[in-house]
């Protein structure tokens, strides 16, 4: 999918990104009722739990700078990259499920504002911590037919951080990303779930 008009200017208004949103939404329909029209998506196949490495390479969308490790030499990513950054897994969407975003905020402004979209409807989200070191989460509400889940979240809050890699290029940044799960919302009653890895981790 065509990813390029999902970006407005950086300070971009509220109808802008609500119409960007809307775009992306009719989009992402369309495809569903193509999916719909060869049957229903098999869950059997699909994880139920979803661990997204910020050292992997599948799962990430639009608005994330290269990988790089800090000083204890665990990866991350920088978001920043635009006024989006997005997250997209395979994932079982008969039930519902939960997502945790690891965020390490180095500004205390870098998410005023952020919104999250999943599947380009906007959700309730919390952040949860104190500190640098910070959980973005939200709940994917179930979609039987879709077999995927899309994770956007909104951060136009973007500065030049002195010692960062994307700075030496003159690239703004938000904040760094280390990862991201998906869990049932009710995995301790539910029994042990499918597990499979949204990606296959790159190292080096």
């Amino acid at each position: 999918m065509d990813t390029t008009h999902m970006q407005p200017a950086a300070g971009g208004s509220q109808a802008e990104l609500r119409l960007a949103m809307l775009e992306r939404k009719v989009a992402e329909l369309t495809a569903a009722v193509e999916r719909l029209g060869h049957g229903t998506v098999p869950t059997a196949d699909l994880p139920e739990t979803v661990d997204i490495a910020a050292d992997g390479i599948a799962s990430f969308g639009v608005g994330f700078h290269p990988r790089e490790f800090d000083q204890s030499g665990v990866p991350y990513r920088w978001t920043g990259h635009g006024d989006f950054f997005e997250l997209r897994a395979a994932l079982d969407r008969s039930a519902p499920r939960l997502c945790a975003l690891r965020l390490r905020v180095p500004r205390e402004a870098a998410l005023d504002p952020v919104t999250v979209f999943v599947d380009y409807a906007e959700v309730a989200a919390e952040l949860v911590g104190s500190g640098a070191d910070l959980l973005l989460r939200c709940t994917l509400p179930l979609a039987p037919a879709s077999g995927r889940v899309v994770v956007t979240v909104y951060a136009p809050n973007t500065a030049i951080v002195e010692g960062s890699i994307p700075a030496q290029a003159g690239h703004r940044v938000g904040v760094m990303f280390y990862g991201a799960t998906i869990t049932p919302v009710a995995a301790t009653q539910a029994g042990a779930p499918r597990t499979g890895p949204a990606e296959t981790p790159r190292h080096g």
